[in-house]
């Protein structure tokens, strides 16, 4: 039966499914702890790929029948290399240790958005997408105990930035490179063997995922697209932390945060029945939060764990890039708890859970629905050496990773229920050559960082 378009409307349905992997492999080389000079060198490799696959329908008002209309496969690969030569002198009759460090990374992206059309009513462009980063960066840092009561660590920071995007569709190219200045302060004294009191200035950067970036239309379901934006800027964060410890009972952290060049998500509006959102620098932000952290241990230190908790304030001023501030939203508050257990079976078997709540708040561009996750791990060592660990880890098993929220654009309204995999099982292998030195498992902090590469 043929049907005209009027008689079409677009049903909240779609199927279809993604594929994420994750690769990572890292190898140093570290002289002796020992030892007043230091060198560890290092390289890591971190591979990435997306695969996501749609089916979009519509609905046939007049015998409420659906057709095909719209089918979209995205798939991106990104490799990262990182390289770190960091060179540590400890002058130990002085209380002076001197930290010098250089970093590259180097990354490779490649991106294909490929939509076949069942509708000829309607055309959608394909998007061929492929960028080059390179981050180049260097540091100082000196650590000088005065007394023993006393320190002071300080520190300065520098990275350049260098990226080229090509929308192979669109025969289009785009250069970029800027340099970043961070430096860093951090003031402690010692009360007593007990108590330690902090207090430190930070700076750093927080660079957009690189889907943000990816110019193109790509279909998150069949009434929302999202359109990238290459020309966003990493968002620049300079703050004051205090920080109280209590030594075997916990900690308070205090602090205050400017950030410049904010990067959201933003609605943008509504076009034959279908939303587009992009994402922008829209404003600055400030944020003042509070945080304490008790930790516990029972039975010889077989069972421990921690609780925390937070809450914040946080504003935003200075609107950018066309974003107005909607009056009642330019601050909110937000609170969070959070609790981890571990209990260890045997020396090479241990069990862990956590547990999070997020009540619901209100940012300038959309309403977040509370949420909570509660999931499992296992740790288990397979062989635990003087050189050699092999070890197994699996973590959120269960998956409960979700994000509920309602965007806000012109009178237009957006829900979103996005649930994302984070499951990890990761076999590592840690050898060290040096005889006589104690080994140490530096596998999970060694894990390259994908955290640019994952999509929520």
């Amino acid at each position: 039966m043929l049907h005209s378009i009027n008689d079409r409307e677009y049903i909240l349905e779609s199927r279809g499914n993604n594929k994420e992997d994750f690769w990572t492999g890292h190898i140093e080389y570290s002289s002796p702890d020992s030892m007043e000079r230091k060198i560890v060198a290092s390289y890591g490799i971190a591979y990435a790929g997306l695969t996501d696959k749609n089916d979009y329908y519509n609905k046939i008002q007049t015998d409420n029948d659906k057709e095909l209309y719209l089918k979209t496969k995205i798939g991106m690969l990104a490799f990262r290399h990182t390289g770190k030569l960091d060179y540590t002198q400890e002058m130990s009759k002085i209380g002076l240790k001197i930290l010098t460090g250089l970093k590259a990374d180097i990354g490779y992206l490649y991106d294909d958005v490929i939509n076949t059309e069942n509708n000829d009513n309607v055309f959608y462009s394909d998007s061929h997408f492929s960028g080059r980063e390179i981050i180049y960066g260097g540091y100082v840092n000196t650590v000088l105990d005065l007394k023993e009561k006393w320190g002071i660590n300080a520190a300065i920071r520098t990275e350049y930035t260098d990226y080229k995007i090509r929308l192979e569709s669109d025969n289009a190219d785009m250069k970029r490179n800027y340099v970043n200045y961070f430096p860093y302060l951090h003031i402690y004294y010692k009360h007593s063997k007990h108590y330690q009191t902090a207090f430190a200035f930070i700076s750093k950067i927080d660079r957009p995922d690189y889907e943000y970036m990816i110019p193109g239309v790509r279909y998150s379901n069949e009434y929302s697209y999202s359109v990238g934006n290459p020309n966003l800027n990493p968002t620049l964060i300079k703050g004051l932390i205090w920080v109280h410890y209590l030594y075997g009972y916990g900690n308070i952290n205090i602090s205050y945060a400017h950030y410049k060049d904010v990067i959201g998500q933003v609605l943008l509006g509504k076009e034959n029945g279908i939303r587009e959102y992009s994402y922008l620098n829209y404003a600055d932000g400030r944020n003042f939060n509070i945080t304490a952290y008790l930790p516990f241990e029972f039975f010889k230190k077989k069972l421990n764990g921690n609780l925390n908790g937070s809450i914040s304030h946080t504003s935003f001023v200075n609107p950018k890039n066309g974003f107005v501030i909607p009056e009642d939203r330019n601050s909110f508050w937000k609170w969070n708890i959070r609790g981890s257990i571990n209990y260890k079976v045997v020396d090479n078997l241990i069990f862990n859970t956590w547990v999070g709540y997020n009540p619901a708040f209100s940012a300038p561009q959309y309403d977040q629905k509370k949420n909570w996750k509660m999931d499992l791990g296992i740790a288990y060592s397979l062989l635990k050496q003087d050189k050699l660990v092999v070890s197994l880890d699996m973590e959120n098993l269960f998956n409960t990773n979700k994000i509920g929220r309602v965007y806000f654009y012109d009178g237009n309204v957006f829900h979103t229920n996005s649930r994302w995999s984070d499951r990890l099982i990761k076999l590592s292998c840690v050898f060290k050559f040096n005889k006589g030195e104690k080994i140490v498992d530096k596998a999970r902090e060694n894990v390259s960082d994908v955290s640019r590469f994952k999509r929520e």
